[in-house]
């Protein structure tokens, strides 16, 4: 008796993690708050600092294989930086960019759970430069200059709970910021990258 009532929660419980993983595939809404930061030493006397943004969209989970699974997003990201010039006079730089995060995704079912890690290229396209800053040509000819294509990597973790799912990616920016010499040689992953932690929140239909 107990051995059949110990296969039957066992086939019930594997039904239940089967019905959950159904589940798990489907439209994603999702939005939060990006933290970007830019440390570019290469400009004298200016001060730049981390810009808290946001971010909204929509993304599609896929079923899964072997644990993997995939999720292409297209967001709207308002990041940015903001800082002191060398006349301490205050600014801030909105960058306005339409990205593609492609989250490669790898977790574990755990019935009323998935954790996962993710591994995310990130294709990006700058809409809108918005500047809030005093007289200052050089700041002024970044906003000018910042270049419309963009290519990053993210690494992240996140957890999908029920029909909700919760990440926290950071992406790492490829290349320098502009064409105008001024931020040259800002390449990727070194101190002066400019990058992006982004905490998001989902919900899944």
């Amino acid at each position: 008796m107990k051995k059949k009532l110990a296969l039957l929660c066992a086939v019930f419980v594997l039904m239940i993690g089967t019905n959950i993983s159904a589940r798990a595939e489907g439209l994603v809404i999702k939005g939060g708050l990006s933290y970007s930061n830019m440390g570019i030493s290469s400009i004298a006397n200016q001060d730049f600092r981390n810009y808290t943004g946001w971010h909204f969209g929509v993304g599609y989970q896929t079923g899964r294989l072997l644990g993997f699974s995939l999720q292409p997003e297209l967001l709207y990201n308002a990041k940015g930086i903001k800082g002191k010039d060398a006349n301490g006079n205050d600014f801030s730089i909105r960058t306005n960019y339409l990205e593609i995060p492609v989250n490669i995704q790898w977790g574990l079912d755990l019935i009323v759970a998935r954790p996962f890690l993710m591994l995310t290229p990130v294709f990006g396209y700058n809409l809108k430069n918005v500047g809030s800053i005093a007289e200052n040509p050089t700041i002024n000819t970044i906003i000018d200059n910042i270049q419309r294509g963009e290519f990053g990597l993210g690494v992240g973790a996140g957890i999908d709970v029920w029909k909700l799912q919760i990440t926290a990616r950071y992406n790492w920016s490829f290349g320098s910021i502009d064409w105008d010499g001024i931020t040259s040689s800002i390449k990727n992953l070194n101190k002066n990258t400019p990058g992006c932690l982004e905490i998001s929140l989902g919900l899944r239909f």
